[in-house]
């Protein structure tokens, strides 16, 4: 018989599974679990990962760590996992045994290194012990966590300090600097320094292992010491740092500003010879800065300030040093608190500026909350400075020529180690996104410096003025406002209408006062019947020159000038681009509008320094420096003998006359010698006085920078 409920043809007994509409309806509660566990697993991993990426920046409160956040950390791992292919292949390729290429070799015990760089704020100036492996040979150094900011030491990759043992030298220095920050960027921006004839430190960008395996690519350059001044070819002497973001600290209820407070500077390298003045040269360069208002409105005293300021300065080397900021983007990293250096040289006395930490950026768009430091605003009062820094930039341009020796470097740099790039910038990224900073790349380097470029060269064509030409007292009177950055060169003054029928002249107010004067110049003379009246060459004023405001951004601030014509009618000066030759954008300017009053030193306001002779005749002994300024002339009579004592100069920036006076005799010598500490009898410690004489024959004399010097240690 048949069970009831049985369909025909069931043997069985069972009932048939019930066929759902698809795999849904055969996931059991197993594999739910399964299935959502895994998938939770990993995404409460990616987001503790994360938390700790960003908490690790956030504990330091500077501009790097205010851009952590979360959900960029969560990215950047999904990405690596993405990229973990490529990574691997690349890893694999990097060998600290590749001879081709210069890389760094370093063996260190991990586990005391890994315990330095997880705790870097509580271990700090800790070192540990290591192996620098050179070819066949392997030195002691010791390696130490450096750097000022959070990039430095919350990055997979730490920056670095290697320092030899005594008596061991590694590139020409005891201690050496690897640098994570932004690599390649920086290594352009500070390998430039050189290009522009300034003092500073080398750079290159190396690969560095740990215990044979790839820990990153640097950027290594050397401290700023005696060795540095050394190797630069300069004598040693003081280095004055201002970088309260490096020591670290400040001085409570003080100012942080340098310029405002001397007491937080300190010296990295010494001059403790004897006759030293210390921290003197420091003092009074900080007091100039703080004289010069570099304000809306000048301070009384402003242009004298300015004169002595640049007496302890040079101001072509200043010039060439904005040039180089405005190339490469960053006038502002040198700030009011930190990164300044400057080298003293004892053989001038002359305060020089050395480059430090420069970054590539895009000069049109500043960082937030960038401002020119209080330095910069006193030397930009003085316009001659800005002027001469386009005209470095212009004529470092020519043919295009201003970036090619970078663009060699860098792409030579990155051919060499391109695996290493390529490997090393699968873990950078964007502040705040990735456990390191962004390497850069040769393209977006070099993009950003034309980019700089063509801005600069766009301001060195921006010659624009306005001239308002009236009849006052029975005389013409032009006045000329520069309104655009470039300068503006007078060549002629062009007599309109019928020639005159006497001699006419045209005279500049360089006293500024307005009216004719005695403190004013003649500058230009033409004869009767002639139309055209050239300007003397002697005259110091004829390139007009626009003022600038250092705030955010360099503001054009435009100057008026004055011209006064005598025994003609109307006048009209001829004008060109004293930058590029090209033409002058001329609009007219509607007598009794007032003139712009300037806001920094008007050009007319400096003297050019007074002719004067310093006259050196018999026995002369010095025992301090002698300074000759520009402008003045050494005259070294016959037969004298000059002695410097240790450690004194002559330094002349004028013209050296020696016996070429018509009283010296065809046979009478000068001679000056240098008693130095060089020489030691044998048995004793005590210095043995070694004149070093020279001779100068009658008739030589010479307009050049000439400079002797007596230096401990020479040969």
């Amino acid at each position: 018989m048949t069970s009831v409920g049985n369909t025909a043809g069931d043997l069985s007994g069972k009932r048939p599974a019930r066929r759902g509409p698809g795999l849904l309806c055969r996931v059991r509660l197993f594999d739910a679990v399964l299935w959502s566990v895994l998938p939770l697993a990993l995404g409460l991993y990616l987001f503790g990962a994360s938390v700790v990426d960003y908490q690790r920046l956030a504990q330091y409160d500077d501009w790097w760590s205010r851009l952590a956040r979360v959900d960029h950390f969560a990215w950047w791992r999904v990405r690596s996992v993405l990229e973990l292919p490529q990574a691997l292949g690349l890893d694999h390729g990097l060998s600290v045994e590749d001879t081709r290429r210069a890389v760094v070799d370093l063996r260190v015990n991990r586990d005391e290194f890994d315990r330095m760089a997880q705790d870097p704020i509580g271990l700090s100036g800790l070192s540990v012990e290591a192996r620098l492996i050179q070819g066949n040979s392997a030195a002691d150094v010791e390696l130490r966590l450096r750097g000022d900011t959070s990039v430095h030491w919350t990055s997979e990759k730490k920056t670095l300090a290697m320092k030899s043992a005594r008596g061991e030298m590694f590139q020409h220095g005891r201690t050496t600097i690897f640098s994570a920050k932004e690599v390649l960027p920086q290594f352009a921006a500070n390998s430039m320094a050189l290009d522009f004839g300034l003092i500073a430190t080398p750079t290159a960008a190396v690969p560095v292992f740990l215990n044979q395996r790839f820990y990153g690519m640097y950027r290594a350059f050397s401290p700023l010491d005696e060795t540095f001044l050394r190797n630069a070819g300069r004598i040693p002497g003081n280095i004055f740092r201002g970088d309260t973001a490096e020591r670290g600290d400040a001085f409570k209820y003080l100012p942080r500003e340098l310029f405002l407070n001397p007491y937080i500077w300190d010296r990295v390298a010494f001059n403790d010879r004897p006759g030293a003045i210390g921290t003197a040269k420091l003092s009074k360069f900080i007091a100039l800065v703080q004289a010069v208002n570099g304000g809306e409105v000048p301070a009384a005293g402003e242009a004298a300030a300015l004169e002595r300021l640049f007496l302890i300065l040079d101001r072509d080397e200043i010039s060439r040093l904005l040039a180089l900021m405005l190339v490469v983007g960053d006038p502002w990293h040198t700030s009011g608190v930190h990164n300044h250096f400057w080298y003293e040289d004892s053989s001038s006395g002359l305060l020089h500026p050395i480059p430090w930490d420069l970054r590539t950026l895009d000069l049109e768009r500043p960082p937030p909350g960038a401002n020119f430091n209080r330095f910069w605003r006193a030397a930009l009062a003085d316009p001659r400075v800005f002027a001469g820094a386009l005209r470095e930039i212009h004529g470092r341009n020519r043919d295009g020529q201003l970036l090619e020796a970078v663009t060699q470097r860098l792409q030579g740099t990155w051919e060499r180690y391109r695996d290493a790039f390529e490997y090393d910038s699968l873990r950078c990224g964007p502040a705040g996104t990735a456990p390191n900073p962004e390497l850069g790349t040769p393209e977006e380097v070099l993009g950003t410096l034309r980019k700089n470029v063509a801005t600069l060269e766009s301001w060195c064509a921006d010659a624009r003025v306005a001239v308002c030409e009236s009849e006052a007292g029975g005389e013409w009177v032009i006045d000329v406002v520069v309104q655009g950055r470039a300068p503006v060169e007078i060549v002629d003054f062009q007599a309109l209408g019928d020639a005159p029928a006497g001699v006419w002249s045209v005279t500049a107010d360089f006293d500024l006062d307005g009216v004719r004067s005695a403190g004013d110049l003649e500058i230009a003379t033409a004869s009767a019947g002639l139309t055209s009246a050239k300007v003397a060459d002697a005259f110091p004023g004829a390139v007009l020159l626009s003022g600038v405001r250092a705030r955010e951004r360099l503001e054009v601030a435009p100057l008026a000038y004055r011209f006064l014509v005598r025994g003609a009618g109307r006048v009209r000066p001829t004008l060109r681009n004293a930058l590029e030759g090209g033409p002058v954008l001329v609009e007219s300017l509607r007598a009794g509008v007032p003139l712009p009053v300037a806001r920094g030193a008007h050009p007319w306001g400096f003297r050019p320094p007074a002719a004067r002779e310093i006259v050196l005749a018999g026995n002369v002994r010095l025992s301090e420096n002698l300074e000759v300024p520009r402008g003045a002339t050494l005259v070294i009579e016959a037969g004298t003998r000059l002695v410097l004592d240790p450690d004194v100069s002559i330094h002349v920036r004028g013209r050296v006359e020696a016996c070429s006076r018509a009283t010296c005799a065809a046979t009478t010598l000068c001679t000056w010698t240098w008693p130095t500490p060089r020489s030691r009898a044998a048995g004793s410690t005590t210095p043995t006085p070694t004149p070093w004489t020279s001779t100068s024959r009658p008739g030589r004399s010479s307009s050049a920078a000439w400079s002797a010097r007596a230096t401990t240690g020479s040969t």
